[in-house]
């Protein structure tokens, strides 16, 4: 069995967004939106308890660098749990603020090469805003469980194989949640996101990178 502690990348390696155009704005059907993606998620062991971590807008604007974590202890689009986020208002903020996207982070699943299973907080982030304007869902994978080479470039199939099919099952079960394809999100120093899946980068001869510096720097620089 590996004990090889799970590298995270400081920023996502991939990501995917969706842009369904079904659905009703409000709060009530964000809630209820995102109770049903981690519902996904949770079925495929990739997001178990969630927390929730709700952005703020003020007359229409999100206010930068001001959120609220709030720990549901039951369903996500129970109206209790919507009530505890309005409540979780930061005393910075006046009452006519109102909560924004959120963002459903917590921890999950992946599998090592000997195919043991461990648990690690923030394998994917999910954020959804239907917010008055044009309604939007991502998806993000911060590791390298999913690639099929890890963060120094070495194959790690075992690893792959035990985790990918994970990832693209979820990512297929949100694609017939919301009625579209996922978009593919820019490619990262890290990685890129395809259809149902994440590839690594690779240099200019074709071979994949080592991107364990900047993984290096960000710990050195947040303590990590």
């Amino acid at each position: 069995m590996t004990t090889t502690p799970l590298l995270r990348a400081p920023r996502d390696i991939a990501s995917w967004m969706w842009f369904p155009r079904h659905l009703e704005p409000g709060l009530q059907a964000q809630y209820a939106l995102a109770a049903r993606i981690a519902e996904i998620a949770a079925r495929h062991g990739l997001l178990t308890a969630p927390r929730i971590v709700s952005a703020w807008s003020l007359d229409g604007v999100r206010v930068p660098q001001v959120c609220a974590v709030v720990q549901p202890t039951g369903a996500l689009d129970d109206p209790a749990v919507l009530a505890a986020v309005v409540a979780a208002r930061p005393d910075e903020l006046p009452e006519r603020a109102v909560p924004g996207e959120i963002e459903l982070e917590g921890p999950g699943s992946w599998y090592d090469a000997d195919g043991a299973a461990h648990a690690d907080d923030g394998l994917l982030r999910i954020t959804v805003d239907l917010l008055p304007g044009d309604p939007w869902v991502q998806v993000e994978v911060f590791h390298d469980v999913w690639m099929p080479y890890d963060f120094t470039g070495r194959p790690h199939p075992e690893v792959y194989q035990c985790n990918a099919s994970r990832l693209a099952a979820a990512l297929t079960d949100i694609n017939a949640l919301l009625g579209a394809e996922a978009e593919p999100g820019e490619l990262t120093y890290f990685g890129r996101a395809v259809a149902l899946g994440v590839e690594n980068s690779f240099d200019d001869d074709g071979e994949p990178l080592d991107v364990t510096d900047l993984i290096k720097a960000a710990a050195q620089r947040y303590g990590g």
